[in-house]
């Protein structure tokens, strides 16, 4: 039998699930933190710029900045709430106010550090389907490899980047089974089958 043991073949993973997860996250946190900022810009009366409250210079100012430009005008938005209610000796207020939206700034910092790091990493389930989808599609545009169907792929974590899997697959009337050896960084996949 034809065996495809030679080959080898590198891959990017693309988008996984979980930035999906991460986008829907920070889009929740910018539009409810800018919501919060419009109210609470609405009753405590924080305006944007000098002279008399306005719905102008005020809640949709601070709301659509908010949504346009966030991680500039919402820290923005937390300190002039807090020194125009210490103007006006509304100290608790503003200590109340600005913890919460402290709160979301942070819960936004983790969610972009965690999506950054840790959480754009494939799982090994999600991988093995990547390298199994590679895999079929690389043999397919072989002509001595292409009528060739995986029956089943398996993929384990072994140490650090790297992985190992056993592939079985029909060609014609045969049956065979090869080993599959990955390195995955978490960008970047690498995969070579041997017997």
């Amino acid at each position: 039998m034809d065996c495809p043991a030679a080959l080898s073949r590198m891959g990017f993973r693309g988008g996984g699930d979980t930035g999906m997860v991460y986008l829907i996250l920070s889009i929740a946190i910018v539009v409810g933190s800018s919501v919060w900022a419009a109210i609470d810009s609405h009753l405590n009366k924080i305006t944007s710029g000098k002279g008399e409250y306005t719905i102008s210079n005020g809640a949709l100012a601070w709301g659509l900045g908010c949504l346009v430009l966030w991680i500039i005008v919402f820290p923005y938005y937390l300190v002039k709430r807090y020194c125009q209610l210490r103007e006006r000796n509304e100290g608790r207020k503003a200590r109340v106010g600005s913890l919460v939206g402290l709160g979301c700034l942070a819960c936004w910092v983790l969610v972009m550090a965690w999506s950054l790091t840790v959480g754009s990493r494939l799982s090994t389930s999600q991988l093995e389907g990547r390298i199994r989808d590679h895999i079929e599609s690389t043999w397919s545009k072989e002509p001595r490899l292409s009528a060739a169907r995986i029956s089943s792929f398996a993929l384990v974590h072994t140490t650090g980047n790297n992985y190992e899997g056993m592939l079985e697959y029909e060609l014609g009337a045969e049956r065979a089974t090869l080993k599959v050896d990955v390195t995955y960084d978490g960008r970047i996949f690498t995969w070579k089958t041997r017997r």
